[in-house]
């Protein structure tokens, strides 16, 4: 179980976090980043371009992404207006 802290103490203590962008990162992590990007990139803006993809892509960025991420095939899950209306 976690100690309860005060306001004050938790500022202090578990919530004073480095930023994520202010951590080094290994670098195995850019090397895997610039093979993926094909450009170095920093993790955050890694994630900015994905979400962006997703963003304006919907659907076909996530499957691209989940495929070259995760080496997973989704199948394409829209249905048909009949199987809509089927149901």
């Amino acid at each position: 179980m976690f100690p309860i802290y005060d306001a004050e103490t938790a500022k202090k203590t578990i919530l004073k976090r480095t930023p994520l962008d202010d951590m080094p990162v290994p670098q195995q992590i850019l090397d895997r980043l610039k093979v993926t990007f094909g450009k170095e990139i920093t993790p955050s803006d890694a994630v900015r371009q994905i979400i962006q993809e997703i963003r304006q892509q919907g659907n076909d960025a996530v499957r691209r992404w989940t495929k070259s991420l995760d080496s997973v095939d989704l199948p394409d899950n829209r249905i048909t207006t009949f199987e809509c209306q089927k149901a």
